[in-house]
């Protein structure tokens, strides 16, 4: 349903089959309204314009203006290039902790595994963002075989368990791997679009989706404990997810304000926690405590799930 006036939507029906019925409702403001019908097998329909007069009702619908591929080249772009930007840090943290383990420095090679391991989660390549690079680099540990006697698991959570459960001269060689793994995610950012205009309107609630889903329960814990320090870089990466969309969404999500007043209040529950470049583990907190940052998260979450509907990009709305 659009109105004609701004070419906003104020209503929005997707997956409806021929002959199907589906319930909706919007509140109007009085304006000229018609609506728009885009078949995915056929030419689009545009209905008659109708009029609503009269005074404005309490708790008239928010429209959307809506956002095509063309405005969301350019944020994935910025986004990129952001990423780009970070990865030499990445690399120097990789080199850094492939020297450790070849030194025997097991506490300096924790405190660099972690380093280079925030890093990343700023990135938000947990995602399925970078495809097999990312797997080689932070692929999750298996729930049916211990993360220290999987021989398949790759990346950072390979080397946390071999790390944690004193088998440093182990982790030689998949640290090796890792940083062949950086040096390769470079050169493929380098080469392509590795986020899909439609990621890019996912990206910033689902890195805290997974957050809450894989990190605060520690299914992704291979021995490290670094569940909060995980969580810090997230909120980061949310961060510089929502900063590369730039007035395109500042424009158009009533939720911005309180998206980011939800990633404050992670940030300042967390403070407590940190200790210089250490962490308090997330197993030492009490229940109250869990359920603090549990619900943070989640109201995270929630409030950043418009972000998808409102940069999904759509079709041209006018004939």
């Amino acid at each position: 349903l659009e109105d004609t006036s701004t070419n906003k939507i104020a209503l929005e029906v997707e997956n409806l089959g021929s002959n199907a019925t589906a319930p909706a409702s919007a509140v109007l403001a009085a304006g000229r309204y018609r609506f728009l019908c885009y078949p995915d097998d056929g030419t689009e329909t545009f209905g008659p314009v109708g009029v609503v007069t009269g005074p404005a009702p309490a708790g008239v619908t928010t429209e959307l203006a809506p956002i095509t591929v063309g405005d969301v080249i350019p944020v994935v772009a910025h986004y990129q290039r952001w990423i780009l930007h970070q990865l030499p840090t990445l690399r120097a943290e990789a080199r850094a902790l492939v020297n450790d383990i070849a030194n025997g420095d097991v506490s300096t090679a924790r405190a660099d595994w972690l380093r280079a391991y925030m890093t990343y989660e700023t990135l938000g390549g947990a995602y399925d963002a970078f495809g097999a690079d990312g797997d080689a680099i932070d692929q999750l540990p298996s729930s049916t075989i211990s993360a220290e006697g999987d021989p398949h698991l790759q990346g950072f959570h390979r080397i946390e368990a071999l790390l944690w459960s004193g088998r440093t001269t182990s982790a030689t060689e998949p640290a090796q791997r890792l940083l062949e793994a950086v040096d390769h995610l470079t050169v493929d950012l380098h080469q392509q679009q590795a986020i899909s205009v439609i990621d890019m309107g996912l990206r910033p609630h689902e890195i805290l989706e997974d957050t809450l889903r894989f990190t605060l329960t520690g299914l992704d814990d291979a021995g490290s404990h670094a569940g909060l320090a995980t969580l810090f870089a997230n909120v980061d990466g949310t961060f510089a997810t929502l900063k590369a969309w730039g007035p395109t969404l500042a424009s158009r999500d009533p939720l911005l304000a309180a998206s980011y007043a939800d990633l404050r209040l992670i940030q300042k529950e967390l403070r407590p926690y940190r200790h210089g470049s250490t962490w308090t583990s997330l197993t030492r907190l009490s229940q109250y405590q869990r359920a603090v940052l549990d619900a943070a998260v989640s109201q995270a979450v929630e409030d950043l799930s418009h972000v998808a509907e409102i940069t999904e990009p759509r079709k041209g709305l006018t004939p």
